[in-house]
């Protein structure tokens, strides 16, 4: 079998004193003659458990221990346990046998360990043949719990037709009696989570929906010219994360709210085209978009695998901006006002290499008035953050805003105000380096 790495937890085996016997354990001698008889069902399914029946006994009469059943797929230990022998006789361990990806059917081993209390052993191998189960009830499960009976075709594949009335729909697998779970996870489709998983359809109409329960391929997932992005408002619903691409076009799908004017799409990552579709602006990458629905808008930001992007030091990740509750998006009237984390902090659009950007619209997502307080950091928290100088420097030459020397914060120039309906384009520019980034403010 290919060998799949499992945790499992070292199992330190220690002598256990006897009533019989009187043993110096700093100078112990191994001696005796542990003896296994053992009973091993010849084959098992995975996911299943086994009962192995061992007789313990030593020919010498040493006093037993403990004995430790191990399953093994190709030399790994995949499941274990001990047991304490208190007494010669017949044990009964049971052992569980993981239902692991990618894993075929074949041999694996039961290795039985009988030890004595002067750490004596015997270790018996029983060969185990284990195969993967075939699912008479497995079973596709839709977003709105519509479920679909699938057939199983070759090599572990089962299929289904589901009438497709959009590109994109949301489900996962599961067997009648719940006992095997597949859905979607932040690194791929796992057993024992139903998490929705995505599927794409070039067709609309009658399609067929495959699931491998060896490898967890699923299908369709086709390349569309447009990208639906759908949200719902539902727990887990209303979040996507995954790779954006510039340049590419993109629709929202889903709540009707996404069609509605009053909607908040953030021009900095996306520009809205006349047939409705939208091209995403920012640098190719992945992205967690939130829809907010009380607030009508989304919440964007760059991502590094599983984690919010963070400023690296040549320039490229992302930057954020933190400060008083003046500003926001979709609107800053839920500011906290250097809160941190992704809820609160703003990141920028990387919209070329090393360069950022972020729009505000004053009376929206900028507060109008003379009090104007924040600064660029390089994470969604406390950190790195630039200054009027040092190793994160940024400077500033524009009519409307400063740089403050002492600590880097940007505010209003002396003698300017702000107005609603006035909107600010800030451009943060680290091609010549963090230490001599430089802020760019364009009034619309």
């Amino acid at each position: 079998m290919k060998l799949i790495k499992y945790l499992s937890a070292a199992l330190l085996l220690l002598p256990f004193l006897s009533s019989c016997h009187d043993y110096d354990y700093d100078n112990i001698v191994a001696s005796g003659n542990p003896v296994i008889k053992a009973s091993v069902p010849s084959s098992a399914m995975m996911g299943d458990s086994i009962d192995v029946v061992v007789n313990c006994s030593d020919a010498e009469g040493q006093a037993l221990s403990t004995l430790k059943a191990e399953l093994c797929f190709s030399d790994e230990v995949v499941e274990h346990t001990t047991v304490r022998t208190a007494k010669e006789g017949e044990y009964k361990v049971r052992l569980f046998v993981p239902y692991l990806q990618y894993i075929p059917n074949g041999k694996a081993v039961v290795r039985l360990t009988l030890q004595n209390v002067t750490t004596k052993s015997t270790v018996e191998n029983v060969n185990l043949d284990v195969t993967r189960p075939h699912f008479e009830g497995m079973h596709f499960i839709t977003s709105d719990k519509v479920i679909y009976d699938m057939v199983e075709g070759a090599d572990y594949t089962y299929s289904t037709t589901v009438p497709a009335s959009v590109n994109t729909f949301k489900g996962h697998f599961e067997t009648t009696d719940g006992k095997f779970v597949f859905g979607s996870s932040d690194d791929g489709v796992k057993l024992g989570i139903n998490g929705l998983i995505g599927f794409q359809t070039a067709n609309l109409g009658d399609v067929n929906v495959t699931f491998n329960t060896r490898d967890y391929t699923f299908s369709p997932f086709e390349k569309l010219p447009i990208q639906p992005l759908e949200f719902i408002n539902a727990d887990k619903q209303n979040v996507y994360t995954g790779v954006l691409t510039q340049g590419k076009l993109y629709s929202f799908i889903g709540d009707n709210a996404l069609a509605s004017d009053s909607w908040f799409y953030d021009t900095d990552f996306f520009t809205k085209n006349s047939d409705g579709t939208y091209t995403f602006n920012a640098l190719t990458g992945t992205y967690n978009i939130k829809a907010i629905f009380d607030r009508k808008g989304f919440n964007i930001y760059a991502m590094n695998g599983n984690n919010p992007a963070t400023l690296n030091p040549d320039g490229t990740g992302a930057i954020w901006i933190l400060g008083d509750p003046i500003f926001g998006k979709p609107d800053f009237t839920q500011a906290q006002g250097w809160w941190t984390g992704t809820d609160y902090s703003l990141c920028m659009a990387p919209i070329a290499p090393k360069i950022y950007q972020l729009t505000l619209t004053v009376g929206k997502q900028l507060k109008a008035g003379s009090d104007v307080n924040f600064k660029f950091f390089g994470q969604a928290g406390w950190g790195v953050e630039f200054k009027a100088a040092g190793d994160y420097a940024i400077s500033t030459s524009n009519p409307w805003f400063r740089v403050n020397e002492s600590d880097g914060n940007i505010h209003l120039k002396d003698g300017v105000s702000i107005h609603d309906g006035e909107t600010y384009v800030f451009n943060v520019d680290c091609t010549k380096g963090v230490n001599a980034a430089v802020l760019t403010v364009t009034k619309k």
